[in-house]
């Protein structure tokens, strides 16, 4: 029998070090791996009060919203990942500002979001990552999905159109399609 092996985010290495502390004797040094698995300058979270927003959608009663905070391509070794914050229905309660990887592995910005049939698709760039069941798919690509080949989706919307038409509509805002 194999056992399903499963990746945890440096976060929750972190979190899991300040709860129980560090096993003496592992051979690694604090300093070195924060040094290591750090970039040089950390984006900071944005203000959902006072930011706009690179992707939205609703789920499950809630609006989630998307952010990549962007710094200068000197200050960082590796991509930044972006942030993500939810509020209730009635906007009235919103729940943190976290990376978005820590909810949905492997994503580090969103372009487009939309939840179908209890599906989340999370569109990055040229790929596609797909949450069911609270399992995330590996990335795809639009070709796979059968989407003509775009740069990227901008906006995703699945619903009604003007004709009636229950559909999933896409947009790429470098060629208007």
């Amino acid at each position: 029998n194999e056992f399903d092996a499963k990746q945890i985010t440096t976060v929750e290495i972190n979190e899991l070090r300040e709860s129980y502390g560090v096993k003496p004797g592992i051979g690694w040094v604090e300093e070195d791996f924060i040094r290591r698995e750090t970039p040089e300058k950390v984006s900071t979270p944005p203000d959902p009060c006072k930011s706009t927003v690179d992707a939205a959608f609703r789920r499950r009663g809630e609006y989630i919203f998307f952010k990549v905070t962007r710094l200068p391509c000197m200050l960082q070794r590796r991509i930044q990942g972006g942030w993500m914050w939810r509020f209730s229905s009635d906007t009235r309660r919103m729940v943190g500002v976290n990376r978005i990887d820590q909810f949905y592995r492997g994503v580090e910005r969103v372009d487009a979001a939309v939840e179908i049939d209890d599906k989340v698709y999370l569109f990055e760039g040229t790929d596609v990552h797909i949450q069911a069941q609270g399992r995330m798919s590996a990335p795809l690509s639009l070709r796979q999905l059968r989407i003509n080949q775009s740069d990227k989706i901008d906006s995703v919307w699945h619903g009604t159109n003007f004709e009636g038409q229950l559909g999933v509509y896409l947009m790429d805002d470098s060629n208007g399609v």
